[in-house]
């Protein structure tokens, strides 16, 4: 069951029961409700509207209505959704363990690529929130750290559309293990949940940010070692590998030739093995930028690579 409510007196309620559900508008506050559609056992779960007369259920595939819910037309190959926004008629994304991106109103969705793999469980995103044209805040994930306990929730965010996506790890005593429920009411005011307990900020989250950090290889290395960065020289997107010889509390720091923190590309505790992590300067101006690989908070090994645009 879901609801969406336009103003204090048109409301859209849907129901996936087979015999009973479907789509139900009113116009009154909730006094009377009409019955807009039913489709048995494709009766939809989850409702968007956009305006009084755009809006999407999740009816087996994707449904659009341009009249208010009178006619729903299948849109096909879209895929169902768990959360829907847009921000104009035109331009909207949607998430069902993904995150998709439309321009054209919703009749084609293209993928965008957020954090998985390696560490990251891949229960996927469940709901997200936009708060303007380029910054969204995307729930429901997990990664595995180690330690007691083994997992925490973590955060997407990305601040142009999509294009790049990274996360953060709240580092909260609670350790909550999945944040499924969110509300930010700008960028920098916020809260997201678990099922018992919850964080808030008023600062955006977390000052460092991820991007995708994958396990290789689960063999125990003899020493720590940091890898030379490919391609490199780059543009904008380099790999960085590295090698863990014990279960370990790790930092991967990108700095400038200046000696300024560029990105922390890794900051939790990992098991012994070998591991990948993707580095995107899309926001740096080229030149020679250093990485620099921390073991429990101590220098190990720092190596130069360079960003040619």
């Amino acid at each position: 069951e879901n609801m969406y409510v336009l103003n204090s007196d048109t409301i859209w309620y849907v129901d996936p029961e087979s015999s009973s559900g479907g789509v139900f508008r009113t116009n009154n506050g909730g006094t009377n409700w009409i019955h807009q559609l039913s489709l048995g056992t494709y009766n939809p779960a989850h409702i968007y509207m956009y305006n009084q007369r755009i809006g999407f259920i999740d009816a087996g595939s994707l449904r659009k209505t341009t009249d208010g819910g009178t006619t729903w037309t299948p849109i096909i190959g879209a895929g169902n959704f768990l959360d829907m926004f847009f921000i104009d008629s035109l331009k909207g994304w949607k998430c069902n363990l993904d995150m998709k991106k439309t321009t054209d109103g919703g009749l084609n969705w293209v993928s965008q690529v957020v954090p998985s793999g390696g560490n990251i469980l891949g229960q996927g995103v469940t709901g997200f929130m936009n708060k303007d044209n380029d910054t969204i805040w995307a729930l429901g994930e997990t990664i595995i750290i180690g330690g007691t306990p083994p997992t925490r929730g973590i955060l997407f965010r990305t601040t142009n559309s999509g294009f790049n996506w990274l996360f953060q790890l709240p580092d909260t005593a609670i350790h909550i293990n999945r944040y499924p429920f969110g509300k930010f009411i700008n960028n920098r005011i916020g809260w997201a949940y678990g099922y018992l307990s919850g964080i808030h900020t008023t600062t955006g989250g977390e000052t460092i940010w991820y991007t995708d950090v994958k396990q290789v290889h689960v063999s125990v290395p003899n020493n720590n070692i940091l890898h030379q960065n490919y391609p490199n020289p780059f543009n904008p997107k380099t790999i960085i590998i590295y090698e863990l010889k014990s279960m370990t509390n790790v930092q991967l720091k990108i700095f400038d030739i200046n000696g300024k923190q560029v990105s922390a590309l890794v900051d939790c505790e990992q098991p012994a093995g070998i591991y990948k992590s993707e580095f995107l300067a899309n926001s740096l101006a080229s030149g020679i930028y250093f990485y620099t690989l921390f073991i429990n908070n101590n220098i190990k090994i720092t190596k130069k690579m360079i960003l040619v645009k």
